[in-house]
């Protein structure tokens, strides 16, 4: 590599990526990959009453359970950390699930105000938007290939899968 490449590249790295290189080593672009990290995404405002966000995600697919189920749909309220895990056979049973917690919420005496959830077809539907619109609730899509806008179900995804949890034995 020529002199004003290694330079050239040695800032792009730095630039880009904030990673401080000597070029004069051996440079693999696995070495480069495995350095790299994402910078902070932002911040979010925590929600400052039970119901006012809570967030979605569904998680499979996995191996067929006794029962067939092979997802499992995860709702979790952005102030108390409550959850409310349903098993699924089908992705299309979202919308159903979604009504049982919503159910659950108001029996609990809270009110559900914006319901957070990446755009998948299970959640961005004529269904779900009926649902959501008959209960007064506010639906918000995070953009495309941003799982960071709802970290904080994807983050409970992972902690479900990765326990020693019944749900996806």
């Amino acid at each position: 590599m020529g002199h004003q490449n290694k330079r050239h590249v040695k800032s792009v790295l730095k630039h880009e990526l904030d990673i401080d290189v000597d070029i004069d080593t051996e440079l693999c672009e696995g070495c480069v990959y495995g350095k790299a990290h994402h910078h902070q995404f932002g911040t979010r405002v925590r929600a400052t009453k039970p119901g006012k966000v809570v967030h979605a995600d569904i998680c499979g697919p996995f191996c067929y359970s006794f029962s067939k189920y092979r997802y499992f749909v995860l709702f979790k309220d952005d102030y108390s950390g409550f959850r409310f895990v349903y098993l699924l056979r089908e992705k299309s049973e979202v919308s159903e699930k979604l009504k049982w917690m919503l159910a659950g919420c108001k029996a609990a005496g809270h009110t559900v105000v914006e319901l957070l959830s990446d755009n998948g077809g299970e959640f961005d539907n004529a269904e779900v938007r009926t649902i959501l619109r008959e209960s007064g609730v506010r639906q918000r899509l995070v953009m495309p290939y941003t799982r960071q806008q709802n970290g904080c179900s994807e983050r409970d995804n992972r902690t479900l899968v990765e326990a020693d949890s019944p749900i996806v034995r």
